[in-house]
């Protein structure tokens, strides 16, 4: 059985195993089996070998990431996948391996949740009920989108308009509608019987991402866009994936037009700032991302995600739904960005000159993770180019942070972070932000969350904590049901830890 590495022991750090997965189950298993058999199972096994990290369980399968020690050179046996791929609910598991120097969680959580990721889907295409005047009727089939989005901040100065900071406000945006629009329907997505076709990383999904003639769409959230992406990827700008099936339904509109239609002229191609229409703006003081002109008619639909499994949903609901013409194939990179990125090579690796040909790379930038690495890159080693806001868990990159500290003189305090900031000529060159010095406090708020940082007290306080917990040497949070209970690396924290490389 593994044991938790000693922080005194060795001066080298322990290796890790950071093991991503997910299935999904056909029949859908009982919430009282989930509740009462598999997750009291599951919990107990993973502290007996000091995992850490999230494990999601749901009627519909299992999602997660764990992380946990493993001794390198990589032996035969691996425990954790034993018991795992052992289980009679998943022969079939989806795994991807890849290695740590650290522990990259602070605790473990086994929940029940009603998904094990999240679609939504809270958009509603209605036709018409009655016969009206032309105009009328068209803005009843019209799509009507309804994202969230903050108010600039008020002049604090203003009394009247203090309380409106901290306030989520909705945008509409409405779409034409299609010739013949879809009756009211629920939509079963079941990637156990419905699902895209699978691409495997390397060439063949190089050649799609590098097809002007095929939609390559990010499914991921517009944060985690802005640390990396493909080559000519759509942004769909999305916050969440529960507002991905609405930007889906109304891209796919564009294939139900004639070429020569104004609508699909002005959905279709870039305007004069090389926006699509599609998109919405960005309200968090990053720039809104630059978008490829997108072709009214695709002859293919390849989507992407980090570790594979929100495209299992996305694609079993395009399927589904029937979005796209039949003739136009759906497919998704197997694997996700991580299986992408594990094949290629880091640029200071020794290669061949056969595997330098060979080690061509489409994506640009890092792949966003929901960990305390932060952001990965080539071979899905740890780039260090990026910390994690501790207020909402989203990436800031070292030039954010520089420029906070530039911006107040070096001063602020947080010396660490400014250390770091010291560095962030390498940050990825997509997250252009315009942030200034109140947009960001270590420990509480960054410019994507300092308008809706309600719990400002407590994670100030929390901030404090830290700080005084790395003086000690010692990690400020730990796990209290761990076994041993002992120190284990990291003293830093985030809000939570809920979410998973999906």
């Amino acid at each position: 059985m593994s044991s938790p590495p000693s922080s005194s022991s060795s001066p080298q750090p322990p290796s890790y195993r950071v093991l991503a997965l997910y299935k999904f189950i056909s029949p859908h298993l009982k919430k009282d089996y989930l509740q009462s058999t598999l997750r009291p199972q599951i919990e107990s096994f993973l502290r007996s070998v000091h995992a850490r990290g999230t494990i999601i369980l749901a009627c519909e399968g299992i999602n997660g990431t764990i992380c946990y020690p493993y001794h390198y050179p990589e032996v035969e046996e691996d425990e954790v996948i034993d018991f795992l791929t052992n289980h009679e609910l998943f022969h079939e598991l989806r795994l991807r391996r890849s290695k740590s120097n650290n522990q990259i969680f602070h605790r473990l959580k086994v929940k029940v949740k009603e998904e094990i990721v999240t679609i939504g889907d809270d958009v509603i295409v209605t036709p018409a009920e009655k016969e009206e005047d032309e105009e009328t009727q068209e803005e009843e089939e019209s799509v009507v989108v309804t994202t969230p989005f903050f108010l600039p901040q008020k002049n604090n100065n203003d009394e009247k308009n203090n309380n409106n900071d901290e306030k989520i406000h909705r945008r509409t945006y409405r779409y034409p509608p299609s010739k013949t629009s879809p009756s009211i329907q629920s939509i079963n997505v079941d990637p156990t019987k419905t699902v895209g076709t699978y691409v495997k990383p390397g060439k063949d999904w190089d050649a799609l991402v590098k097809d002007p003639n095929v939609w390559v769409i990010d499914t991921r959230n517009n944060y985690e866009i802005e640390v990396g992406t493909f080559q000519n990827a759509i942004n769909p700008n999305t916050e969440c994936f529960q507002e991905f099936p609405s930007w889906l339904r109304n891209a796919a509109k564009i294939c139900n037009y004639d070429n020569d239609d104004d609508d699909v002229k002005k959905m279709g191609e870039n305007n004069d700032k090389n926006e699509s229409s599609i998109d919405k703006d960005n309200e968090d003081g990053h720039e809104k991302q630059k978008q490829p002109n997108i072709t009214p008619n695709p002859k293919a639909i390849a989507m992407f995600c980090t570790g594979g499994i929100r495209c299992e949903k996305a694609t079993s609901y395009v399927l589904s739904a029937k979005l796209f013409p039949e003739n136009v194939p759906i497919y998704h990179l197997e694997g996700g960005i991580l299986a992408y990125l594990d094949n290629i090579k880091d640029d200071d690796d020794e290669k061949t000159k056969e595997e330098e040909e060979e080690n061509t790379c489409t994506f640009n930038g890092e792949c966003y993770v929901f960990d305390h690495r932060v952001a990965v890159g080539k071979g899905c080693k740890e780039t260090k180019n990026y910390k994690m806001c501790f207020g909402c868990r989203k990436p800031l990159s070292l030039e954010e942070i520089k420029q906070h500290y530039d911006d107040n003189g070096g001063g602020g305090g947080g010396g660490e972070e400014k250390k770091s900031g010291d560095g962030g000529g390498n940050a990825a060159a997509n997250a252009t932000t315009t942030t200034t010095a109140s947009d960001y406090i270590p420990g509480v708020c960054c410019p994507r969350c300092r308008k809706n940082a309600t719990d400002k007290q407590r994670f100030m306080e929390r901030q404090k904590q830290i700080e005084i917990a790395k003086k000690r040497g010692v990690e400020h949070m730990h796990d209290p049901k761990e076994l041993g209970g002992g120190d284990n690396g990291s003293a830093a924290t985030t809000a939570d830890d809920d979410e998973v490389a999906a």
